[in-house]
């Protein structure tokens, strides 16, 4: 009798833990250890951690987001396991708090290292909080973290933001948790508004979202579970590794899905916009075959694309990426140029920042051109491959027309993002950028510079590389010199 009643409780545990719409038992996102990488391995296709076993002492986010009603009010908590994997002792450790360089907020209300409450530091227009440790952090150790915060959106008329915002029935959440940067931007100048704002090392992301039940989630990464109760719904997603994080809710989203090999694309769009979200996958897709037969295998089993109303025209993150709303109007067209062409080019580019950027990471506030560049080759090579070589010209014809808005100066691609104008930037690190290499692959022949691109990207996989490493590279794959070609395209990086 007694066996039979724990059975009878076992089965009501185990419906207990089940949503409506979930066909898996919930399990809350508190009974993950932080050293629990397994939830992780059924989002890659190999087995990265066999190859980088270095993975397992990078940090680990467990998030909590409670979306509010209004749901432009969010309760978060935050549990970060660090590991001192740098040769010095550490006495403090920086968080960068993006929102607040928005119109938005993030207010950290409480804050405990391995359990002992620590009084912050607010810096930089309180995008940088410095913690202090208890106890000065030995290299090879790690440190917990618990931050309790709240976020709060900002709303916009004109349906326009900047990545964090609500418009458009669209909850957008950019960077949206306290970050532990790269430890060689930990004294980094704050962030320009016209380039991009981080730099940080690859980490893994359980995430647990619970909202109102009719919002729909667009996510990176995969669902471990899922239910619903009392008019909200949790879900739970594992992501990594990975350098940021990015998720978007709206009631309006309509998921439409297409797979190549071992990985499902997603694209959520609004109801009205079924003919360019099935363009954005069809473009996605010919991209990730591009990409990965050029560079290596995309790494993930999802790769999620969403449609928000964005100030620019995309915006790249691991495993997802954002396509301006407004480009899904096919009938529209932006500086002449008719929004599918728009839309197709947006889209490539953005895939290709999987690999160069979310797997080949780079300092983005100090040598941006190593992905921007790069990513704009590779969309160069995206309408080679899947359009032939004389279909490609307009591409390549639009790189030589954004060096020509700063008449062809020769200023350094290699410099900080806060060294050019807004103008500048553009056109040397997105016009320059890819010309420079697109010179490199002429100077060291297509088959050689081929095979260092794939090999470039296997070396450096889930690292970071700076120039001097990208021309190390170079010149290891061509067994030549190649000082003369970079001080006249990248220079020393200086101003």
């Amino acid at each position: 009798m007694h066996r039979f009643s724990a059975v009878i409780g076992l089965l009501l545990i185990l419906l207990a833990g089940c949503g409506g719409r979930g066909s898996r038992r919930f399990v809350e996102l508190e009974s993950y250890g932080m050293d629990d990488f397994e939830p992780f391995k059924k989002l890659l296709i190999e087995d990265e951690f066999a190859g980088h076993p270095e993975l397992y002492e990078r940090t680990v986010y467990h998030l909590q987001f409670e979306i509010g009603e209004p749901v432009t009010e969010i309760a978060v908590h935050a549990r970060i396991h660090f590991t001192n994997r740098e040769q010095e002792t550490i006495e403090q450790i920086p968080f960068f708090l993006y929102p607040n360089l928005t119109p938005g907020r993030l207010e950290v209300h409480s804050l405990s290292v391995d359990g002992t409450a620590v009084d912050p530091e607010l810096r930089d227009h309180n995008s940088q909080l410095l913690a202090p440790l208890p106890k000065a952090l030995e290299p090879g150790h790690a440190v917990e973290f618990f931050i309790e915060y709240n976020l709060s959106l900002p709303l916009t008329d004109d349906g326009e933001y900047g990545g964090f915002g609500y418009a458009g029935g669209v909850l957008s959440l950019a960077y949206c948790y306290p970050m532990i940067p790269a430890f060689a931007g930990w004294n980094h100048p704050l962030p320009v508004p016209y380039g991009d704002f981080i730099f940080n090392e690859v980490s893994f992301y359980l995430v647990q979202v619970s909202m109102p039940d009719e919002l729909i989630l667009a996510a990176p990464g995969v669902e471990l579970g899922t239910r619903q109760a009392d008019g909200r719904r949790e879900v739970l997603f594992a992501m990594g590794p990975s350098r940021d994080l990015y998720l978007a809710m709206s009631q309006e989203f309509v998921i439409e899905t297409e797979r190549i090999g071992q990985t499902e694309v997603r694209s959520f769009a609004g109801k009205d916009a079924g003919a360019a979200s099935q363009r954005t996958l069809s473009t996605a897709v010919a991209a990730l075959r591009s990409f990965g037969d050029r560079f290596g295998a995309y790494p993930y089993t999802t790769l999620t694309l969403v449609s928000v109303p964005f100030a620019a025209f995309g915006l790249e993150f691991p495993g997802i990426i954002i396509n301006a709303r407004r480009l899904y109007d096919l009938t529209q067209n932006y500086g002449g140029i008719p929004a599918p062409v728009l839309l197709e080019s947006t889209t490539a580019h953005e895939v290709a920042h999987q690999w160069f950027y979310a797997s080949v990471g780079n300092d983005q506030l100090l040598e941006p051109w190593l992905d921007e560049a790069l990513t704009q080759y590779a969309t160069w090579l995206y309408y080679k491959d899947r359009y032939g070589g004389s279909a490609s010209q307009g591409f390549f014809q639009s790189l030589e027309n954004r060096w020509n808005r700063v008449d062809r100066a020769e200023i350094p691609i290699g410099r900080p993002v806060h060294a050019y104008t807004p103008k500048e930037y553009g056109a040397i690190v997105y016009g320059r950028g890819p010309l420079f290499i697109d010179a490199m692959s002429e100077h060291l022949g297509e088959e050689v510079f081929n095979n260092f691109l794939r090999e470039y990207t296997r070396t450096f996989e889930w690292d970071i590389v700076d120039s001097d490493e990208f021309e190390a590279a170079a010149e290891a794959a061509c067994n030549c010199r190649l000082d003369d070609l970079f001080d006249r395209w990248v220079g020393n990086g200086s101003q």
